[in-house]
């Protein structure tokens, strides 16, 4: 059984204040708690160990704090987030898991009412996507830019 939504609100929020301040090895243990959390929307358990990256442990987690805010309706922190996840995604490397970053910072400002923030990380979004070839993350993009046109629609 899954706790409450203010619980687990209230262990994230927890969780990521002292991910935060933590060296690789709590940011392994601490990551791990908050995926099991995160499980909901990542459809996946994904864990960590030593032979992950600092930089990739940060990226996920502040991928999926986003998307998790985002699903939540708590935009301003799912942007903050996402812009986190970019900056470590940067580190990393991986064009498709950039594009995703962008894309989650697009639509996190599309719903905060910042148009122009939203089109440059939708259209950078699309830019790595179609560098990569990547059809589905394409075909995302896409979306989220057809989404400026009508933000009144569902994402």
């Amino acid at each position: 059984m899954h706790q409450s939504t203010l619980a687990n609100d209230v262990k994230v929020d927890s969780l990521l204040s002292s991910f935060e301040q933590a060296n690789k090895e709590q940011k392994i243990q601490i990551s791990n708690h908050l995926f099991k959390i995160y499980q909901e929307i990542t459809d996946t358990l994904y864990t960590f160990s030593n032979k992950d990256s600092e930089t990739y442990i940060d990226y996920m987690v502040y991928y999926w704090t986003s998307e998790n805010a985002y699903a939540h309706g708590v935009f301003i922190e799912s942007r903050d987030y996402s812009l986190k996840a970019i900056d470590a995604c940067l580190k990393v490397g991986n064009k498709d898991d950039l594009s995703q970053c962008y894309n989650i910072a697009a639509i996190s400002n599309f719903r905060l009412g910042d148009f122009a923030q939203a089109l440059s990380f939708a259209e950078e979004s699309l830019k790595l996507d179609r560098e990569s070839g990547n059809q589905e993350n394409i075909s995302s993009s896409l979306n989220t830019l057809a989404y400026r046109a009508n933000p009144s629609s569902p994402t």
